[in-house]
């Protein structure tokens, strides 16, 4: 407001027009009353004019000790190597105001994280008489959000170094986010080209079935689980076990859907493989003219073949039970032999 509308308005409520001086103490009053904040005034070559008891409470220095003394004390030793503190006055001439964002120091050397800006402060003429410069501690927010990124950064690496495919959905089977180890095990190089694809699509048959009664488990609050076949991006055909849960809202509902998917191939290979190899040897050993067959130290059966179960007219649990000794010649039992 200029110094002819004050007066015109003071005029007009009969209040006499504020004077310099008066002003002067509301300004007073009200740097001092800005005790969260410490605001400090400078000459044009940095050095303290004004000293409020906000900068007195945060930095521990009073006017008194500052008066005089270079702004470069409140900034740390390698800031003020690297002359940050002119480097700022230099801005806020340039462009009149500049963000401050940095660690500074207090009185018994301990750092605070401040958060501010400097202004320069110049006549009508256009003459600079100096600066303001305003901070005010964001200790505890700068370190939570260096907490909660360090968190990030090691829930980042985690999902990175995993080999399992973990996925995030949205209600609707929609893909929004994957892991880096996920997108490494499915052939991946860009997630952006499958964010937002339908997840059940990727899999065939018996998948696609399988996948949606998954998802509509977890959904109603349950645990979706299956085994399934589908192939990377590559088109490398792979088996995977695959577990949904829900991501729950506030609400206690789920909100979305937390895939985790696990590379089964080499299990399921090497149970293929058992399998074939378990078939060889019964086919051997059906085929074979001797009657092979296993027994504990007990003597109890373990295996036989069907051709033992030919010649002693066994059955398989009458086999399995004692059958070698049932149908030992009584000598034999009894050691003469």
């Amino acid at each position: 407001m200029n110094v002819a509308l004050q007066a015109e308005l003071a005029e007009k409520d009969g209040r006499p027009e504020p004077t310099a001086a008066s002003r002067e103490r509301v300004l007073e009053a009200m740097l001092e009353s800005a005790i969260d904040y410490a605001i400090i005034a400078m000459d044009p070559d940095g050095l303290v004019t004004r000293w409020n008891e906000g900068a007195h409470r945060l930095l521990g220095w009073t006017e008194a000790e500052m008066l005089g003394r270079s702004i470069s004390v409140i900034f740390t030793p390698e800031d003020r190597q690297e002359g940050i503190s002119q480097a700022e006055r230099q801005a806020a001439l340039r462009d009149g105001r500049g963000i401050d964002e940095r660690w500074h120091q207090k009185k018994d050397g301990s750092r605070f994280w401040a958060s501010g800006e400097i202004k320069s402060l110049r006549d009508p003429a256009g003459t600079i008489h100096g600066f303001v410069k305003i901070l005010r501690d964001r200790t505890q927010q700068r370190l939570a959000a260096e907490a909660q990124r360090v968190d990030a950064e090691f829930l980042r690496s985690v999902l990175a170094s995993s080999n399992d495919c973990i996925k995030v959905l949205d209600l609707d089977g929609k893909l929004t986010f994957m892991s880096e180890g996920g997108q490494r095990v499915m052939d991946v190089s860009d997630f952006n080209a499958i964010r937002g694809c339908a997840w059940p699509e990727f899999w065939q048959g018996d998948g696609n079935v399988a996948s949606r009664a998954a998802m509509e488990a977890a959904k109603a609050g349950g645990i979706g689980h299956f085994q399934g076949f589908a192939a990377t991006m590559a088109g490398t055909p792979k088996w995977w076990d695959v577990q949904v849960t829900p991501i729950l809202g506030a609400d206690g509902t789920a909100e979305k859907l937390l895939v985790i998917s696990r590379d089964i191939t080499a299990i399921r290979q090497a149970e293929k493989a058992l399998r074939e190899s378990e078939d060889e040897y019964r086919h051997a050993v059906e085929l074979s003219p001797q009657v092979p067959w296993t027994a504990d130290p007990a003597g109890k059966m373990i295996a036989v073949s069907n051709r033992w179960l030919h010649l002693t007219g066994q059955t398989l649990p009458q086999a399995l039970d004692s059958g070698w000794l049932t149908v030992s010649h009584p000598d034999d039992l009894s050691g003469k032999i």
